[in-house]
């Protein structure tokens, strides 16, 4: 419930941000956000965002000692309490078994139609 909780906030966020500073606005955000989330086709490397069961910044560290393709990309602790991260496809499974981890997931890119 958390976690819809805390996407539920980021897309009133969006928007809000959308009706406050007009559509273009908006739109170059998330055009920002997906190019920043792309990783190169056929690279073998994956960005996923995580839900750690307790603390982000301790998790995050761990992440980064234990899995040695493991690049932190953003930490989001006020609503979501995870991070993203860029590390290779093959070690996913790795990640997904540490202990800190709670929840990993891909990330969503969307494009405006």
């Amino acid at each position: 419930m958390k976690h819809v909780r805390g996407c539920f906030m980021l897309l009133i966020f969006v928007i809000l941000m959308a009706t406050v500073q007009g559509t273009d606005f908006a739109l170059a955000d998330i055009s920002k956000i997906t190019s920043e989330a792309s990783v190169e086709e056929g690279s073998g490397r994956r960005v996923v965002i995580v839900s750690v069961a307790g603390d982000v910044d301790e998790a995050a560290s761990l992440v980064e000692e234990t899995i040695e393709s493991a690049s932190i990309r953003r930490l989001y602790k006020e609503v979501y309490g995870g991070f993203s991260l860029d590390l290779l496809e093959e070690d996913i499974p790795m990640l997904e078994q540490l202990s800190v981890i709670a929840r990993v997931d891909d990330v969503a890119i969307y494009q405006p139609s």
